[in-house]
This record gives C-alpha cells, sequence and structure tokens, in this order.
C-alpha cells in the first residue's frame, strides 16, 4: 500500500484546521448539493441520508490524518486506500466554502487563484486560504495516486 507523508507548516496550517471544522460539521448534517426533485419524498430522503452518511465518513477519515502526530511532527500521512475519501472530503469542504463564504465570487476566479484578497475581510481571506489549501491538497493527492504516478 502507498503512502506519502507531507510535511507542513503548524503555524500556517492550524488556523486554517481551525477554520474548516464547522464546515465538516455541517457536512455531518447536511449534503453539499442540492436533493433532486422526486415525486417519491421518501426515496430522496433515503438519498440524502446516505449521502450524508458517506460525507460524513469522509469528512472523518480525511480530518482524522491530522491528528496529535500531525500536531507534534506537522508531518500528515496519508494512505492510497483512503484517497478517494479524502479528495471527496476536500471536494465537499470546498464547495461548503465557496458557497457560503464566496457565493458572489465566479467559481473560475477562485479556481485560479483570481481574487483580490485585498478586498476581502479577515474572515473570508482565512476562508479563501482554507479553500486553496484543500485545492491544493487535491493535486498533491491525485498526482501522486494516480495510476500513472
Amino acid at each position: 500500500m502507498k503512502q506519502i507523508d507531507i510535511h507542513l507548516n503548524l503555524e500556517e496550517v492550524r488556523p486554517l484546521l481551525n477554520y474548516v471544522k464547522p464546515y465538516f460539521g455541517r457536512l455531518s448534517c447536511e449534503t453539499v448539493v442540492m436533493s433532486p426533485e422526486h415525486e417519491d419524498a421518501e426515496l430522496a430522503e433515503v438519498w440524502k441520508d446516505g449521502l450524508i452518511q458517506k460525507q460524513s465518513e469522509d469528512c472523518a477519515k480525511l480530518l482524522a490524518v491530522f491528528d496529535d502526530v500531525f500536531f507534534e511532527s506537522g508531518v500528515v500521512s496519508f494512505q492510497e486506500e483512503n484517497v478517494d475519501a479524502f479528495l471527496r472530503a476536500s471536494a465537499a469542504v470546498r464547495l461548503k466554502i465557496r458557497e457560503i463564504v464566496f457565493s458572489n465570487i465566479p467559481t473560475s476566479a477562485l479556481e485560479k487563484g483570481e481574487v483580490d484578497i485585498d478586498t476581502l475581510s479577515k474572515e473570508a481571506r482565512l476562508g479563501f486560504s482554507t479553500y486553496i489549501f484543500f485545492a491544493t491538497l487535491q493535486e498533491v493527492l491525485i498526482k501522486n495516486f494516480s495510476m500513472d504516478a
């Protein structure tokens, strides 16, 4: 089983993880995407509940890598068997941040990092940094765990 270890600056990452915890909490009780319209309310509810359960499991796996060992060493380890969960959780939290904090900014500007940081509030700057952190994490995981790597 392949594993990668990433060395992160604790002083830089700690505020991002503190910022994102409430978003992960929201993802344990609400979907990141809208439920499809469906005549059968019971079926729609079962679909939504299943999605929330999987989302919650994925987020728990991702948060678990930022454990006591990480806060002592600054090293976070990612195992191949959990990469899909890490990618889904990172995407979910980024979508939730975008929905709540950056709904007025075009997705393309966020994805390209074309946001004038100076015009953002302190809270929004932290949100943007967190958004970029999880985007970068996704890129690193995809690069290191793709079939071509």
